[in-house]
């Protein structure tokens, strides 16, 4: 054991102290490391701590249009610390660090710790701590961050009624358009190392439309807290009402394609705990569906048999 821990040690003596990511996994769309898709925490504080934040609008989850498909929930091990290319070596065993040598007291040790979703993504980072340890050391935040990065986020699944079920089916001016959601869930991940588990939930809480251009109708630029009320058309329509509706005051015939360029937006609310009492806010995060919404007045729509209510 001592001759292990002189080989640990000496290697501590050349490591700089605190993590330093040392590689992510597999790139790929979405819900992967990219040059344009990085690691949550995507910048430092300026202020010398050393603290880690994240994007408050989610612009490090990547383009808000694009499905994000996540992954899994993160668990962290350790491992010793190979050579000065810094590989990792064997899993490391805890119990020689938490009772060393009386002359290694207060020694800097470094060991790796990977990380993975048990899929593509792994992240690997050098960790510097001073013996003995108790156990093997966690940050909350970190992991937060880490199980952050693994939440789907898929784009909404907008319906209307009237119902966009065909080609031919048009929304109609002057009458209330009802809107909802429903792909509507919120989602969670983990991360874990050592006995510290950070959970992420992204939440949904808010839906906003904008149809562009908006020079023609500008109150259809809104949203609603929710995921708005389906349309059931076997109700009489005063027996039943919404707070997600808009209305439409022009046609889009004069559009390019006839239709108007609809951005309908889920807005997620994300939030962390932890099992040893941490937790906070980690922002926002949107994903926005973008779809052609054609408008049409009665009178066409009855000579060409498209919508109905």
């Amino acid at each position: 054991m001592r001759r292990w821990l002189v080989a640990l040690l000496l290697l501590s003596a050349v490591t700089l102290i605190g993590p330093s990511r040392a590689w992510a996994g597999e790139g790929g769309g979405g819900g992967e490391l990219t040059g344009d898709d990085q690691y949550a925490d995507s910048e430092i504080l300026g202020d010398g701590s050393g603290a880690e934040v994240v994007a408050e609008d989610g612009a490090d989850l990547g383009d808000p249009t694009v499905p994000r498909r996540g992954g899994g929930n993160v668990t962290c091990r350790w491992h010793e610390l190979h050579g000065e290319e810094e590989t990792a070596g064997p899993p490391l065993d805890w119990s020689l660090l938490t009772d060393p040598p009386p002359d290694w007291v207060g020694r800097d040790v470094s060991v790796m710790r990977i990380c993975t979703d048990g899929g593509g993504y792994s992240v690997a980072d050098i960790v510097t701590f001073t013996l003995p340890v108790s156990a093997p050391p966690a940050d909350p935040r970190d992991l937060a961050l880490m199980a952050r990065e693994r939440l789907p986020f898929p784009l909404p699944d907008v319906a209307f009624s009237p119902p966009l079920e065909d080609p031919d089916d048009f929304l109609l001016v002057q009458l209330p358009t009802w809107v909802w959601v429903e792909n509507w869930a919120e989602v969670t991940r983990t991360a874990t190392a050592g006995g510290v588990t950070a959970t992420v939930t992204a939440r949904p809480v808010r839906q906003v439309w904008d149809f562009r251009p908006r020079v023609a109708d500008p109150e259809t630029e809104g949203g609603c807290d929710g995921p708005g009320t389906p349309y059931d058309p076997a109700k009489r329509p005063e027996e039943q009402s919404t707070e997600c509706s808009f209305t439409f005051r022009h046609s889009s015939a004069a559009e390019p394609g006839a239709a108007y360029e609809g951005h309908l937006t889920v807005i997620y609310e994300v939030s962390w705990t932890s099992n040893v009492g941490a937790g906070g806010s980690l922002g926002s995060v949107p994903r926005t569906s973008v779809v052609p919404v054609r408008v049409g007045e009665q009178q066409a729509l009855n000579e060409s048999g498209g919508t109905h209510q």
